[in-house]
């Protein structure tokens, strides 16, 4: 599933969060409360843009989709240090024929 944290934040709008049309089958659940379930393993692509400044609302949308673990992909991030991130540029790359 590829979805923006906009549409996560959205939740008077987003069908993410709006009870399933077979709520009998699914005992009145949304779709946010399968993928919770899941535990999904939640792949970021340029991180500083998703987690939302100083509200960190980004941070919050994922948050509320249980992960079990998030992977932070970012060419130009500040911040790997708090992620356990490594560091791998341009030159990097190049020596070792990535």
């Amino acid at each position: 599933m590829i979805v923006t944290v906009g549409a996560i934040n959205k939740q008077d709008v987003n069908n993410f969060y709006k009870p399933s049309e077979t709520a009998e089958q699914a005992g009145g659940a949304s779709p946010i409360d399968f993928i919770r379930q899941t535990n999904p393993i939640l792949i970021v692509d340029e991180p500083q843009s998703v987690d939302g400044g100083v509200n960190g609302r980004g941070k919050e949308a994922l948050a509320r989709m249980n992960p079990l673990c998030t992977l932070r992909y970012s060419c130009n991030s500040r911040h790997t240090a708090p992620y356990g991130g490594m560091r791998l540029d341009a030159v990097d790359a190049y020596d070792q024929r990535l």
